[in-house]
């Protein structure tokens, strides 16, 4: 049985273990992008038997200043799983989690004077993203008793990442709970897979022959390209060389890095337009260690 179909049977066994509705967390990475995959996999599988009895939330978060290239990419791909949902009748549908208004970063920085995050206050990350999926999970906890969050995290991400999912106390279904939210508990379906697992995995990802939201990944594997700087998304040609392993997009305005990689990615391989913003985010990281009149 191939790495994709045990995959797929082992996600039906914790299908069918109990009620708790299912939580995708999708950001439109490759990995929450390919443990989506499977799970659409597997319920068009299970619809087509009749067995799809309960329903699943993608979730995503915008905390209104992702880079605009990503977040309208996000939006589109948000807006095409809404519509596959609505094609083939699958409980299957997806949310949008941003911050109130009186949590967003310009309310916060410009608003009411907060200096630009660092690493060791890091204001932004608690406010504009926990927030608004803990009240959202925790909203479907009160009203389901409990559900199930499905990751995208792999050992083979980092040593941190392997660190973590080596520590987590696991019941025997392999569940873990939540941190933070009763009755919320976690699987990591991919948590094995190789960089070049996925990549192999969505490259061969066609709408002729598997109908997914997507026709294909052609557009997000060209941005781990962009963003890398290294060109290092030829894994679709070539499973044995590196993957995209390095790229990491977040927020344009982040200044709890000293450089933003992804950016300055982006900016010389042909998104000259972002050059403003990126001139905005350097300006902040330097003002705010400004300590002159003070």
């Amino acid at each position: 049985m191939n790495l994709i179909r045990e995959t797929i049977e082992e996600l039906k066994q914790q299908y069918f273990a109990d009620e708790r509705p299912w939580v995708v967390t999708y950001s439109g990475g490759k990995d929450s992008t390919c443990v989506l995959q499977l799970v659409i996999a597997m319920l068009q599988e299970l619809h087509a038997e009749g067995k799809d009895h309960k329903h699943t939330y993608v979730v995503s978060s915008d905390t209104t200043v992702e880079m605009p290239i990503i977040e309208k990419y996000l939006r589109t791909k948000l807006e095409e799983i809404t519509e596959f949902a609505e094609s083939t009748e699958l409980k299957l549908s997806a949310h949008k989690l941003s911050p109130k208004i009186d949590e967003s970063f310009w309310t916060l920085m410009v608003g009411k004077g907060y200096p630009a995050p660092t690493s060791t206050f890091r204001w932004c990350t608690e406010r504009m993203k926990i927030n608004p999926a803990t009240h959202f999970l925790q909203s479907l906890v009160n009203k389901h008793q409990s559900i199930l969050m499905l990751l995208g995290v792999r050992s083979a991400e980092s040593q941190a990442r392997q660190t973590s999912i080596a520590n987590r106390k696991l019941n025997q279904r392999g569940l873990s709970p939540h941190d933070n939210i009763p009755n919320a508990f976690v699987l990591s379906p991919i948590k094995h897979w190789t960089n070049e697992d996925v990549w192999t995995y969505l490259s061969n990802t066609k709408k002729d022959t598997t109908p997914y939201p997507w026709k294909n990944h052609e557009y997000m594997m060209s941005l781990y390209d962009k963003g890398s700087s290294e060109g290092d998304c030829n894994i679709a040609l070539n499973p044995q060389s590196p993957s995209c392993g390095k790229t990491r997009f977040g927020c344009w305005v982040c200044t709890v890095v000293e450089k933003d990689r992804s950016m300055e990615g982006m900016l010389a391989h042909g998104e000259e337009w972002m050059l403003p913003l990126w001139t905005y985010r350097e300006m902040l990281y330097q003002y705010r260690n400004v300590s002159e009149g003070l």
